[in-house]
């Protein structure tokens, strides 16, 4: 009786390195396609957020008549300190923090030790994974170049970081001459500012609110200001002297880790994305209130 021959069917060498290659090809087709998605959703992500700060701010404007101050202070180096951000949590949807927070005391007293480091999630972009990696809070250290001592045996203080931070113009932040940061200030948001739709004369849709900053430069607050820290003043506010993203900026500055612009939300409300490519007069003079600059987006 014959006996039949049984044959096993298998990839011979070849045919496995084909596969492989294809396979090969295929993910790298598909991976920048996935990158981009996943980017893509953190960037509507954080216009959503900037969208509800925004929202915040209007209705806090609804109420007051003028968008929260910069900081609470008596003077540029006086005062709670407390953050435009802080004074809007009742309208971000954060009531039991806000009523956890006593504002009446120093940021760096003992009775805000607990609502100083709470990192909340509308205030960071995904795209700064820096942020999520420091678990939301970061060091504050003293203010090397200061010659005053004000609040400097308060620090090293530990802070709820953010990657969103108000307008202050289109200058330095100055912390030392009166006159100049209360009335010359150009933007929205300085120390005891009250900041009105009416006093926006170059048009809220031409007037930056909020923008993002990351954390390439140095960590961000929703905090507020403490007195004698390092570049203090410049965590929850920022100018536009120089374009988003330049490698030679710093702290003050705009900047974002989404690839080719910066997001920010408008005085009227809108969110719009800056490129990287904007021209400096045109980025600086979105950081005016009343420059009188005849400017479209």
């Amino acid at each position: 009786m014959r006996k039949k021959l049984a044959f096993k069917l298998a990839f011979t060498l070849v045919e496995m390195l084909v596969v492989i290659l294809v396979i090969g090809i295929l993910i790298a087709l598909l991976l920048p396609a996935v990158q981009a998605a996943r980017e893509a959703a953190r960037r509507t992500a954080c216009q959503n957020n900037l969208r509800q700060i925004g929202i915040a701010l209007h209705h806090y404007h609804d109420k007051f008549k003028h968008f929260p101050s910069g900081w609470t202070a008596s003077g540029p180096d006086g005062g709670t300190g407390w953050g435009w951000a802080a004074l809007t949590l009742p309208y971000l949807d954060q009531s039991n923090l806000n009523r956890l927070i006593d504002y009446r005391a120093h940021i760096d007293s003992d009775v805000n030790a607990k609502s100083r480091v709470m990192p909340l999630e509308l205030f960071f972009c995904r795209s700064d994974g820096a942020q999520s990696r420091a678990g939301g809070t970061f060091v504050l250290v003293d203010d090397a170049n200061r010659e005053d001592t004000i609040g400097h045996e308060h620090l090293p203080l530990t802070l709820a970081s953010s990657n969103y931070v108000g307008l202050y113009g289109s200058t330095h932040c100055v912390t030392s001459e009166i006159g100049i940061i209360r009335n010359n200030f150009g933007g929205v948001f300085s120390y005891a500012s009250r900041i009105g739709l009416a006093d926006i004369r170059d048009g809220s849709s031409s007037t930056i609110l909020v923008g993002e900053r990351s954390s390439r430069k140095g960590f961000s607050t929703w905090v507020g200001v403490v007195h004698g820290g390092d570049h203090t003043v410049t965590r929850i506010v920022g100018t536009t002297i120089r374009p988003p993203n330049l490698e030679q900026g710093h702290l003050e500055d705009f900047g974002s880790r989404h690839p080719g612009g910066t997001q920010f939300v408008f005085c009227d409300g809108s969110v719009r994305i800056v490129n990287d490519g904007i021209s400096p007069e045109t980025f600086k003079a979105f950081g005016t209130r009343s420059g009188l600059e005849a400017l479209g987006f």
